[in-house]
Parts: structure tokens; sequence; C-alpha cells
């Protein structure tokens, strides 16, 4: 997985988890990229980065989503 001085990792799951995370983070105004590790496969391991600055923005908007109910359609 790639490292990025400046930047942390605020997620690790499947790669469909991980694009969803990182449009949620950036329709919140955070800069925020997904990165696959195709050696492992492409939808085993996957990680979201975001500038260090942003991080625990980043990790207050993931828990809060992960703690919110899905709302009936």
């Amino acid at each position: 997985m790639p490292r990025v001085k400046g930047w942390e990792v605020v997620f690790k799951g499947p790669q469909w988890k991980a694009d969803v995370i990182a449009a949620a983070l950036q329709a919140q105004g955070v800069e925020a990229e997904s990165f696959q590790d195709m050696r492992i496969g492409p939808i085993l391991d996957a990680q979201v980065m975001v500038p260090a600055g942003q991080a625990s923005r980043a990790r207050r908007i993931i828990d809060e989503a992960e703690r919110t109910p899905p709302e009936d359609v």
C-alpha cells in the first residue's frame, strides 16, 4: 500500500467500501483518495488516505456514518 508523507490512513477494508468512504469524505469537503493492493485482490484490501490535517475530521465523519442507521427509502 502506498505511503505518502503528510497523509494518514483513515480506513482499511474492502475496495467497494473504501470507494464509498472516499466519495462521502470528498462530499464533505475532505480531500480523500482510495488505494487498493492488487497483490491481494481487488475486493480484499484497500485503504482511504487523507491529508494529516484532515484526518481527525475524516475519522469523525466515518464514525458518525457508521453509527447512523440507514433511512427508509
